[in-house]
């Protein structure tokens, strides 16, 4: 019997989009990818007290950037980088847990 792919990397996939037509695609998950599993390399996962959020200020991407700066230019800005995922879910108390992403599809129509 075959393993579920969402059951094997725990996948989570996170969709931002600005319209109807532009959006990426940004999978978080236990491993990126069967490859990784066979290998055993987890996705990175930190743990980080809430003042890095002051302290990182300026390396931080939220929502308002994202709208601030339109689709175009944050998607070549975060393209090929190392992206971690802050859920607000995930805060407890003064710890904040970090969650390796990846991009995992995309569409863009310019405009």
């Amino acid at each position: 019997m075959k393993e579920n792919i969402n059951d094997v990397l725990k996948l989570k996939i996170y969709r931002f989009s600005s319209d109807n037509y532009n959006s990426i695609f940004f999978k978080s998950g236990l491993y990126h990818d069967y490859n990784n599993y066979d290998k055993k390399i987890e996705a990175s996962k930190k743990i980080v007290d809430k003042c890095f959020l002051k302290e990182k200020k300026k390396l931080i991407l939220d929502i308002n950037f994202f709208i601030e700066y339109g689709f175009k230019e944050t998607f070549f800005l975060i393209w090929k980088k190392k992206l971690f995922l802050i859920d607000k879910k995930e805060i407890k108390k003064n710890k904040i847990t970090l969650k390796e992403i990846i991009i995992e599809n995309y569409t863009y129509f310019e405009e």
